[in-house]
């Protein structure tokens, strides 16, 4: 039976390599003869749908264990993928975006799972740039499947990598059977505590400011002339510099809180300096994605102490999901009206403000309820 930290890492890398469907779905489905609008409608539906399951699957957790929760997310992943290369319907592709939003909110609790199985601090930092770093490795798997149909975009071809995506999802079920699990004999309450609901602002600071970044920077480029294939590329780029962040993350597991404040700064400065010209752009967009998925280890873990104090873990997750989402609505939404204030450069600033805003949260969240020493424990 493999590892704990091997199951998990390509649970992440199949979650990484969902990057594919997330750019080439709006082009197959214009392709299909889709509008613009039809096609917004059907994001903006899948979004709907993941926000109402977050919290519930967050008590279905409590009551049933964690790898409940995975063996659901890694079904309806396939079921939607399934349904996205087999329809030519607007109900189908409706019908899949809700399949992918059960999908997505079952998949968060992929954390409680990690919580469960890792002993102490140490061993937690490491894991999350395990997983971490995994997830970029499928993120650029799926990136360079996108470069690969630029060459050929039949509908077939687009058909069939759906499918093949989506039958990769139930390849993790037998690796689930053999983690530790989290069903609890206490008394479950429906409402989480009040500390859970303060503490996911932080969620929503974050996930507003990097939402505007990293879909502004698909249009920044598209404005530059880049296309499919320098766009793909570029993520791939982005993906391979990514993991060595995670790598160097996974080394400082004795200075978690001292790295995420230092990979904060270094984030606020870098991230106003992608509305740059085009090779200046690129090597802030270089330095932005090592920090970021750097930092992201280092508040995974962070994340995971806090909650685990609270005694709040699956709703903790699930509420910050929500926020986090709201977040990523609120940067979707308000990025047109911040690009008419001041074009590119003015989201971009916006955008580090709030997610240095959130960290800074984040870190007087760590101090009241976990402490500021870096000791390893276990």
């Amino acid at each position: 039976m493999p590892s704990f930290k091997t199951s998990i890492a390509y649970i992440y890398s199949l979650s990484g390599s969902d990057i594919f469907r997330g750019i080439l779905f709006p082009i197959y489905a214009s392709r299909l003869g889709f509008t613009d609008l039809q096609i917004g409608i059907i994001l903006t539906f899948f979004t709907i749908v993941t926000l109402v399951a977050f919290y519930p699957v967050s008590l279905i957790t409590e009551k049933f264990g964690a790898k409940l929760s995975l063996y659901v997310s890694q079904i309806s992943y396939f079921i939607s993928l399934g349904i996205i290369s087999y329809t030519k319907s607007l109900f189908g592709l409706f019908l899949a975006y809700t399949a992918l939003g059960v999908a997505q909110a079952f998949l968060v609790q992929r954390n409680t799972i990690i919580l469960a199985n890792a002993k102490g601090k140490e061993e937690l930092n490491t894991l999350y740039s395990s997983v971490n770093g995994s997830s970029l490795l499928g993120r650029l798997l799926g990136s360079l499947g996108v470069a690969l149909l630029y060459f050929d975009p039949a509908i077939t071809y687009f058909r069939l990598s759906f499918l093949l995506l989506g039958a990769l999802w139930l390849t993790p079920i037998p690796l689930i059977h053999g983690l530790n699990d989290t069903k609890k004999a206490q008394k479950l309450t429906l409402s989480p505590q009040r500390n859970v609901l303060v503490y996911s602002v932080v969620a929503l600071f974050t996930g507003f400011g990097e939402n505007i970044i990293v879909t502004l920077l698909q249009l920044y480029y598209n404005n530059l002339g880049v296309n499919l294939l320098g766009i793909s590329l570029i993520y791939v780029g982005t993906s391979a510099v990514g993991y060595v962040g995670t790598y160097l993350a996974g080394k400082m597991s004795s200075r978690v809180v001292l790295g995420y404040l230092a990979f904060t700064l270094v984030y606020a400065l870098t991230a106003p300096l992608i509305g740059l010209p085009l090779i200046y752009s690129i090597i802030a967009v270089t330095v932005y994605s090592f920090v970021r998925f750097a930092r992201n280890v280092f508040g995974s873990v962070m994340r995971g102490e806090i909650l685990k104090s609270m005694n709040q873990v699956e709703k903790g997750y699930g509420t910050s999901s929500i926020t986090s989402t709201l977040g990523d609505s609120a940067g979707t939404f308000l990025q047109g009206y911040l690009f008419n204030l001041g074009e590119y450069d003015f989201p971009f600033i916006i955008g580090a403000a709030s997610m240095v805003g959130g960290s800074l949260l984040h870190y007087y969240f760590y101090r009241k309820y976990v402490g500021v020493s870096e000791k390893t424990t276990s």
